[in-house]
């Protein structure tokens, strides 16, 4: 569960506009600071699934009734 926590805490540094090479950086210095180092593994893992969400988030789907449909349909979305 922590993981994930820091996860979402790296999540929101990026999209605050750190680098993403030093929010992990932070956030590694942070877990080594807490004697949770060995959570980094768990943490890369959990933001994976994070970021795999979030870009589902912002997908999305085309639906036609008919397949002659589709060209058109795309134009227009």
């Amino acid at each position: 569960m922590m993981e994930k926590a820091y996860a979402q805490a790296l999540w929101e540094m990026i999209q605050k506009g750190d680098k993403p090479k030093e929010a992990v950086t932070k956030i590694h210095e942070a877990l080594v600071k807490s004697g949770r180092a060995a959570l980094m593994p768990a943490v890369g893992k959990a933001f994976e699934r994070l970021a795999q969400r979030e870009a589902q988030k912002n997908r999305s789907v085309l639906v036609v009734a008919r397949k002659s449909d589709e060209t058109k349909a795309r134009r227009a979305s």
